[in-house]
């Protein structure tokens, strides 16, 4: 074992049990306590550390490898190159590129370890992005929900809280505020927008990634078309929107609250588009490698 092949092996051997530490054995994994593991998935923290260790351990290798094993496994960086890294960050490694397509050119293993470091970097980046946006998401449809939840609660202990009468009419024909009144209005709302997630699935095409913002998006709608819901009854009822004869009745009502549960996807297509962007950037990289490869010789 020569020198310069030791702190390389070692590198590698310490990155692995970093990687096996981060995962865990199964039996604690079994035996430790759920709230580590919700906080593990909220932070990435495992995760990352294991993905960190076994690319780390993959970028040490360059230097240790054969020269045809490390040549074997630069298509595969490049790609990966193209996906993670802008072209200003590809452009100090583009011999790379010259190394996959002439193999009889000489390869430089310190540059390929460094493009493996960088490349990680940049990775880990888009990474953090994607769980930062799932975890607003999350947080925001939580946060509405309970807001909700609250509001009908409120309501349901003092109906006139909230009493969506109307020229001293108040849903059902009767005279007094009904207590679930506000329930039905986000039950109704909620179910509209739930149905806006079908447009979601529709542009569904690539198998979930390791941060889905899927289920952020889809979990946004129906809490956001419960608040529109509510929102937009208020305002019909004070005849902001639309002067109506039977705001009232409880079917008119149901059915104002339907139509602006489903608007939200209104305003939800902004969190849609940015979600879009992010997922884009992960499975399609951060420019086009088809036009790349394109321009190249």
């Amino acid at each position: 074992m020569s020198g310069a092949w030791n702190p390389h092996a070692l590198a590698v051997q310490d990155y692995l049990e970093v990687g096996n530490g981060a995962i865990g054995p199964s039996e604690k994994r079994l035996l430790g306590r759920r709230w580590s593991e919700i906080k593990d998935w909220w932070t990435g923290t495992s995760i990352t550390a294991a993905w960190e260790s076994v690319q780390g351990a993959e970028a040490e290798l360059a230097e240790i490898e054969s020269e045809e094993h490390v040549r074997s496994r630069l298509p595969r960086l490049w790609a990966w190159m193209q996906q993670a890294m802008t072209p200003a960050e590809r452009q100090p490694y583009k011999k790379i590129e010259g190394w996959i397509s002439d193999r009889t050119q000489p390869i430089d293993k310190a540059l390929i370890r460094g493009a493996y470091q960088d490349v990680i970097r940049a990775n880990n980046e888009v990474q953090a992005s994607m769980r930062a946006f799932r975890n607003l998401l999350l947080a925001v449809s939580a946060g509405l929900f309970l807001l909700l939840v609250g509001i009908g609660t409120w309501h349901a202990l003092n109906p006139a809280f909230i009493a969506l009468c109307h020229d001293g009419q108040c849903p059902g024909g009767s005279t007094h505020p009904v207590g679930e009144t506000v329930f039905e209005v986000e039950l109704v709302g909620g179910l509209a927008g739930l149905l806006g997630g079908a447009f979601l699935l529709r542009s569904f095409k690539n198998p979930p990634s390791r941060y889905n913002l899927l289920p952020g998006q889809i979990l946004l709608k129906p809490v956001a078309g419960a608040a529109t819901a509510i929102i937009a009854i208020l305002l019909l009822q004070a005849g902001v929107i639309v002067e109506t004869t039977d705001a009232s009745s409880t079917t008119t009502l149901l059915g104002y609250a339907a139509l602006f549960g489903f608007s939200q996807e209104l305003l939800t297509r902004l969190v849609d588009k940015r979600a879009g962007a992010l997922a884009n950037e992960q499975e399609e990289g951060k420019s086009s490698a088809g036009k790349e490869s394109g321009t190249t010789a």
